[in-house]
């Protein structure tokens, strides 16, 4: 994987969809693995066949489950700002089940920081 902004979100959509061995670590690695899907007919059929599947099982394509989870961050946000509190890192991980996101402690930053990455 590697160390840019583009190729953090890559490897992190590729978990959420569980295909980490679409994953690479380096520009050599990633033209290894592309001519090797190019010349193997069959292993590119059980990636697709994979990603098949996974797309209708993954939370990565579950919006309903995303809608519910986002607005209950929301509503919490909202009143622990109103009553001037701290922001919850553990609620809003839970109810996200996000990784890795940059936290702040004031609630509306932390929205703001949402709202760039939708």
């Amino acid at each position: 994987m590697g160390e840019g902004f583009a190729s953090s979100v890559a490897s992190s959509l590729l978990n959420a969809i569980e295909l980490p061995e679409l994953i690479v670590s380096s520009q050599e690695h990633y033209e290894a693995s592309a001519i090797e899907l190019a010349t193997n007919p069959a292993k590119l059929r059980v990636i697709k066949d994979k990603l098949e599947r996974n797309r209708l099982t993954t939370a990565l394509f579950d919006a309903p489950r995303f809608t519910k989870h986002i607005e209950e961050s929301y509503t919490q946000m909202y009143k622990r700002y109103h009553n001037e509190l701290l922001v919850d890192h553990y609620l809003y991980s839970r109810l996200m089940n996000w990784k890795n996101l940059t936290w702040t402690n004031h609630p509306m930053q932390y929205l703001a920081s949402i709202s760039r990455m939708y």
